[in-house]
């Protein structure tokens, strides 16, 4: 009986450790991200819920935001978000979930007001370490995350480039 019980005990351990090793997906928890979220629902009674993820190579957050959303309030929010995400926040993520590697880009997911079923986004918030999509140290090809877009699902395109 008790080997039966510590076999069913190994076999419930794997399957449990197979799940959770399956989502790529990992709740970033850290104190800068709660302060800043909380920061973030209190000055602006239109965000209706802010959390972020990390899976390798990068950051996410998801925004639902239910209000009006202007060109001037989406940059509005990316100001918010580039003083959080810059090379020494990106390594924090690093070292806290990804063995010291530094996330390679940082996209911010805005839902107006809609569902997040099927990722339907209406508006990304976009930054990246590299300047392009080749990962090296070359100094011409770092952007240290200074350089964000703002784009729209709706066949909208690049909205807003600095």
């Amino acid at each position: 009986m008790k080997k039966k019980i510590f076999l069913a005990g190994v076999i419930l351990s794997a399957v449990l450790l197979i799940l959770v090793e399956c989502n790529p997906d990992k709740r970033v928890r850290m104190k800068e991200v709660r302060l800043f979220t909380e920061t973030m629902c209190r000055s602006d009674e239109h965000i209706k819920d802010l959390k972020f993820y990390f899976q390798r190579p990068g950051l996410r957050a998801e925004m639902v935001y239910e209000g009006p959303l202007d060109k001037e309030k989406l940059i509005s929010i990316m100001e918010d978000f580039k003083t959080l995400v810059d090379v020494e926040f990106m390594q924090k993520i690093g070292d806290n979930y990804w063995g010291g590697a530094r996330p390679s880009d940082f996209i911010l997911y805005i839902y107006s007001g809609k569902d997040k079923e099927g990722n339907n986004y209406d508006y990304l918030i976009f930054s990246q370490y590299n300047k392009t999509y080749r990962s090296d140290e070359n100094p011409d090809n770092i952007d240290g995350y200074k350089t964000w877009t703002i784009g729209g699902a709706e066949n909208e395109g690049v909205l807003y480039k600095n």
